[in-house]
């Protein structure tokens, strides 16, 4: 009777740069680049329908709320009372954040030497990045009495700089091959310091083939989202397994509360990726290319699951399960962690061609499609990996195409962006939620396959400016549903 719990989100951006770049003959000759750019970020979220559960309990104890019509009221009079009743302690949970951001960046570039097969160019920069971040929620979430809130850490004034330095060149050891060197180094001001290098190889047999390969280390500090995002209360299935051998919990699939969000104590992520690919440019129109990838992470951010904290519990591990005093489970926290390791590898394929006419102007049209492999993940170190493609959210397909489209002062471009059907490895039955094989009467819980399209045009004005309008989800298209109901009570 409090009707649905529907959240709006609100978001504002404005960012202003200003550049400037120039040549000079130092080195033989040279470049250079600098850049500002000052941005804000504007979020809102407003909640509708929320319940404050301290009211509703209060209601009870008065009386006011007579939930199994101990009065004795007719049917429809005790209907009418309870949900008028239930409908005054509504709530609406509200959130709002703010960051802004500064940046300040530069390049410089020559030829640091010249070999038998061409010039050494070398490119070094740095960049500063200065971060204020601000986050508020309605006092009534923090204090733990909505229901599907929990509320988070207010934050004022959080700051994070960083510092960094890099430098790349390209070695020509042949007139066909090319060695690539880069190397990055960064200064956080709550995270430390970390270098990180690069190498890749490219080699050209002919004139339209490229055979190319990369390796390379990634480190990436949690956002402020991930160290400070708001609690959120949710019922997520599971089997508690301890509490079905102490006899206070159902031994199979069940509800139980847990409380998902941020957390301010995660480590950085760090990386390594190699890649290996070949690229060929059948005409001056078509280009095709084909890539092999893999990363492996370690330290990598992400959300458990319940079942996993459940199991940790009955094999004596860490775990995030906490239980009231008659040893049924109060909540279980599912906050953002470092997971032990992640692994996922994939093929990425791309398709360029354009199209030149004599009177309707240059078509381009570019298809990108990955294919996900492997996405294997450790929750905890020593758990050992699983490979989780095809589970709900992981799905193996993902492609955008583009049209574009170029005449005089005008342009349009159309974007299509694919996203594959996922869950079916889950193996997950609906509407019991027990796993497969599914009985007659149930469907196997699937997210079926996303279609969005994006719009733009733009027109070149003749005083150095260019107009564009556009439209995302241009036909308002709804995500896939996926049935998420209650568990059947018996």
């Amino acid at each position: 009777p409090n009707g649905t719990r529907d959240t709006f989100q609100y978001y504002n951006y404005a960012s202003l740069f200003a550049g400037f770049e120039g040549y000079n003959d130092w080195f033989g000759g040279s470049e250079w680049s600098i850049g500002f750019e000052y941005a804000r970020d504007r979020s809102e979220s407003i909640g509708h329908n929320f319940a404050n559960k301290v009211e509703i309990q209060n209601a009870i104890d008065r009386g006011d709320l007579d939930l199994f019509n101990v009065q004795g009221l007719d049917h429809e009079t005790w209907l009418t009372n309870t949900e008028e009743t239930l409908q005054l302690f509504n709530h609406d949970i509200v959130y709002q954040g703010d960051n802004d951001f500064v940046t300040l960046d530069g390049t410089f570039s020559f030829d640091l030497l010249q070999m038998k097969n061409g010039p050494v160019p070398l490119v070094v920069g740095f960049e500063y990045f200065d971060l204020a971040f601000n986050q508020k929620y309605d006092p009534e979430q923090n204090r733990g009495i909505i229901a599907g809130g929990a509320g988070g850490a207010i934050v004022e004034s959080v700051g994070r700089d960083v510092m960094t330095f890099f430098a790349e060149t390209v070695v020509p050891l042949a007139s066909t091959l090319e060695l690539n060197l880069a190397v990055r180094y960064d200064d956080y001001s709550d995270f430390g310091d970390t270098t990180n290098p690069k190498i890749s190889v490219a080699w050209r047999p002919t004139d339209n083939w490229l055979v190319r390969g990369s390796w390379g280390e990634g480190f990436k500090a949690p956002s402020m989202l991930q160290l400070f995002e708001p609690q959120s209360e949710g019922f997520p299935l599971g089997t508690d397994y301890v509490g079905c051998a102490n006899g206070v919990s159902p031994c199979r699939r069940w509800e139980y509360r847990a409380l998902y969000g941020g957390n301010q104590d995660l480590l950085p992520e760090e990386s390594e990726s190699m890649t290996a690919g070949v690229v060929w440019n059948a005409t001056d129109d078509l280009s095709l290319e084909l890539t092999w990838y893999n990363i492996e992470f370690t330290n990598k951010v992400g959300y458990p699951g319940l079942n996993a904290m459940f199991e940790r519990e009955r094999d004596g591990f860490y775990n995030t399960v906490n239980r009231n005093p008659d040893g049924t489970v109060d909540f279980v926290q599912l906050t953002a962690l470092n997971l032990g390791e992640v692994k996922t590898s994939g093929i990425d394929f791309t398709a360029q061609y354009s199209l030149v006419t004599d009177q309707a102007g240059l078509f381009s049209f570019n298809l990108e499609w990955t294919r996900v492999l492997t996405y294997e993940q450790e929750v905890f170190v020593g758990e050992g990996l699983e490979d989780l493609v095809d589970f709900l959210g992981l799905p193996e397909d993902r492609a955008t195409f583009s049209l574009g489209w170029t005449l005089g002062d005008f342009q349009a471009s159309w974007v299509t962006h694919y996203v594959g059907e996922n869950g079916r490895k889950d193996n997950t039955c609906y509407p019991s939620y027990n796993f497969g094989p599914c009985a007659e009467d149930e469907i196997l819980l699937i997210q079926d396959a996303s279609w969005m399209h994006d719009l733009q045009v733009a027109w070149n004005a003749p005083w150095d400016a260019q107009i564009a309008v556009g439209a995302r989800n241009l036909f308002d298209e709804d995500p896939p549903y996926t049935p998420c109901c209650r568990y059947p009570i018996d």
